[in-house]
């Protein structure tokens, strides 16, 4: 046993260092006092963990922390306990502030490399102060140093210790102990230009809010990073150790010394450019929105156009809010349709209120959002997402009025690389569109789970709901029945939403059951609750509806497993997406778009007559918009109740003559009746409404072709149709091809004919 008086942490890992030649895999440290009985009472459990580690390379150090204690006292109370490790005085405490020590025993493993792998207790055995186990159900500590010894992660980090609090003698000064947690933990978003509405850089700036400070940080509601984890550390996720927060109160305790300015670590660089790096392209909105001096929070969703003429190799999105004291956080999503734009545009002002179409999505496999200290890292080359030429972003900022009216105008970077990405994540969404929570109901909880059909990479979670969700629960059951916490929220708050990417990718084995469960309050007590006194909830897309989303992105071996595992994730989302639009349809049963957007997901999932129904309901409600007959009509045609689509795509005709898609089903329809004289004068109303439109050509080379008594004038229509739907197609597709051969042949031109068929057969052979 070697005993060493220690000032610094350096100068202890310099002299264990030096007194071995043996570089060991890992040291750890044991942290006790003479007199603390909980301590005492391991000194058999850490003499054995010392004696099965040491030879699997873990060295051990006992370290004293009470200052008072003399080297006789430490030595002789080492002997009495029969300690044959190394023994530490930690007589500043150094290494107490190092590892974040609050009590005795308590445990902190680093590796040879200078990384903490492990801060805690040794085991469960202890409760609480005063309340024990007949014998412990967990070894923490064990578990850790055997992980280690074996090389893997070590599977719990941090756990919470029970014992002697470790009392601190030195006053607690800004420079020395303050500032180093508030420039590291609060720095990223109360800075200069930051996200918070005010900076925290100085000590004449901390002083002045310093018991705000020590409060929000005692009640957890700062740093706002809730979510703790099992499997792994999450990117940017910086939690305060509760003897931090300790530690800011005690400061307040004493006064709010200033210290040695000697002392005072270096700020936090602040960041007056872009935090990931100069953008290949910067968007913002054409004008600000002037949010209103009132009470109440603001939803209002911009769209931007994107000047992309090419597709681009998105590898990140930087969103800046344009006014971070009243924008709470953003939803981002991409559309390529002119859906959301013409929602924006009947709007006078900029954005509009309301819900985000249907077509505005994420891309494919990715999440994008934004809450204040969030900035997502890039992603490598190899998983950038595709962004298209025409795509708009469409924006849904939460904003929170300050009492005066506010200009807010977003300003948002991307990133791109040169080159397209190899590997496409998959998004997977567990959860319940179908809830319904009483009033007053305390504990409502929805559960969800999927079994992996293929070995994935979990990379990120984020949860998502409204006001009233109390708690979240992500779990990971493995097919040996071991189940993981992914994602635990004890707290939630709908005020900090957040992708949690994690470190390193969670490998998840096929078999694997991913889960979720979130619980919901709807009383009178819980005070988050929107609505006084608690009324019926169910889910829907307001912040007075109740949302209930656990999203997961996985990564495949390879694209046969990703194609797999899409599907199954597809029809497993679309079938509770139409629990959700039954749902917000009970309460809003005029509402056309609902009932449009719920019959396409029933006609995705095979069930047309399901399809019908809501579209005749949306015509009902819109009889004057030819889209509603149209659709209605399409999903007649697809149950076999073609007179009837005859009827509404002829309404929808009448309402718009120049409907170029209304015409060529019309025309499809008569020609399935055998009524293709009826059916010819439709393709060609189509193809003068839309001379793009492929299958309009198609369908009139094929069915002039098909009539027995066509002139040659007929014959040349037909023929010049098939090669203009052919061109269209660039000669890829077999059905126009098909067509075209058809309209050779019913002109005589036989070799012609030959050789259109011949190339079809080609394509359907290269699959």
């Amino acid at each position: 046993m070697r005993l060493f008086l220690v000032s610094s942490a350096l100068l202890l890992l310099s002299a264990v260092t030096a007194a071995g030649a043996r570089q060991p895999r890992a040291t750890a440290y044991i942290f006790t006092t003479t007199d603390c009985p909980i301590a005492n009472r391991y000194a058999p459990e850490i003499q054995r963990l010392d004696r099965v580690f040491a030879a699997r390379g873990v060295d051990f150090r006992l370290v004293y922390v009470n200052p008072r204690e003399t080297a006789a006292a430490i030595a002789a109370h080492a002997q009495k306990y029969g300690y044959q490790m190394d023994v530490v005085h930690d007589a500043d405490h150094a290494l107490v502030r190092r590892f974040g020590i609050t009590v005795t025993p308590e445990a902190a493993v680093v590796g040879n490399d200078g990384r903490d792998l492990y801060r805690g207790r040794i085991d469960n055995r202890y409760v609480n102060i005063g309340v024990e186990r007949p014998a412990a159900t967990q070894h923490d500590l064990s578990d850790a140093l055997d992980a280690i010894a074996q090389g893997r992660p070590v599977p719990v980090a941090n756990t919470r210790a029970v014992g002697c609090i470790v009392a601190d003698f030195a006053p607690v000064t800004f420079a020395k102990d303050i500032a180093p947690i508030v420039f590291d933990k609060c720095g990223s978003c109360h800075r200069p230009g930051g996200s918070a509405p005010f900076s925290l850089l100085t000590y004449s700036e901390v002083r002045q809010r310093a018991s705000l400070i020590a409060s929000v940080t005692a009640t957890g509601f700062m740093p706002p990073y809730k979510a703790v984890s099992d499997v792994g550390a999450f990117v940017g996720q910086k939690r305060l150790m509760e003897s931090e927060i300790a530690l800011l109160q005690r400061w307040v305790d004493d006064g709010v010394r200033e210290g040695d300015e000697r002392e005072l670590p270096r700020p936090p660089t602040v960041a007056e450019n872009w935090q990931l790096g100069a953008p290949d392209l910067v968007v913002t909105l054409p004008e600000p929105f002037l949010l209103k001096a009132e009470s109440r929070d603001v939803f209002r969703i911009f769209v931007i156009r994107l000047p992309v003429t090419t597709t681009k190799y998105v590898t990140g999105v930087e969103f800046r809010p344009g006014n971070a004291g009243v924008v709470h956080h953003a939803n981002i999503r991409l559309d390529r349709t002119a859906g959301s734009r013409e929602l924006d545009t009947s709007d006078p002002a900029p954005g509009y209120d309301g819900l985000m179409a249907r077509s505005a999505v994420y891309p494919e496999g990715h999440f994008l959002g934004w809450t204040p200290g969030q900035i997502a890292p890039l992603v490598p080359p190899t998983m950038a997402w595709r962004l298209e030429p025409g795509t708009d972003l469409v924006v849904q900022l939460h904003m929170q009025p300050s009492g005066a009216v506010e200009p807010v105008q977003p300003v948002i970077g991307f990133f791109f690389s040169d080159r397209p990405p190899t590997h496409t994540p998959t998004i997977l969404r567990l959860g319940s569109q179908g809830i319904d929570i009483a009033p007053g109901e305390p504990g409502y909880r929805i559960t969800d789970s999927y079994t992996l059909p293929v070995d994935v990479e979990l990379h990120a979670v984020q949860p998502h709901a409204h006001y009233r969700l109390r708690d979240v629960r992500g779990t990971a059951t493995l097919p040996d029945g071991t189940t993981r916490t992914v994602i635990e929220i004890a707290d939630w708050d709908f005020r900090w939403q957040h992708v949690y990417r994690f470190v390193a990718p969670l490998p998840l084995p096929r078999g694997t059951r991913v889960s979720m469960q979130y619980t919901y309050d709807n009383s009178d007590t819980n005070p988050r609750n929107p609505q006084v006194p608690p009324q019926r909830v169910l889910w829907g897309q307001r912040t007075f509806d109740e949302m209930g989303d656990l999203w997961f992105q996985f990564v495949t071996r390879n694209d046969h497993d990703r194609t797999v595992l899409n599907a199954e994730i597809l029809n497993k989302m679309t079938g509770e997406d139409i629990i959700g639009y039954e749902t917000m349809l009970r309460t809003t049963p005029g509402d056309a778009e609902l009932h449009d957007d719920v019959a396409m997901l029933y006609l995705a999932q095979g069930h047309p007559a399901d399809a019908v129904r809501h579209f005749r309901l949306a015509a009902d409600v819109r009889p004057s918009a030819a889209t509603a007959h149209f659709n209605l009509a399409t999903a007649l045609s697809m149950v076999g109740r073609l007179d009837e689509a005859v009827t509404s795509y002829r309404e929808a005709l009448r309402l718009r003559p120049d409907y170029a898609a209304a015409h060529n089903n019309l025309g499809s329809v008569l020609s399935t009746q055998g009524l293709v004289p009826s059916a010819i004068p439709h393709f060609r109303a189509a193809i003068r409404a839309d001379a793009a439109n492929v299958q309009a050509h198609r369908n009139l080379a094929w069915y002039v072709s098909a009539l027995p008594d066509a002139d040659a004038a007929a014959r040349a229509e037909a023929i010049a149709a098939g090669e203009q739907a052919v061109k269209l197609t660039h000669a890829r597709d077999a059905e126009m091809l098909d067509a075209l051969a058809a309209a050779y042949k019913a002109a005589g031109r036989i070799d012609e004919a030959a050789a259109a068929s011949h190339r079809a057969r080609t394509l359907r052979n290269r699959g």
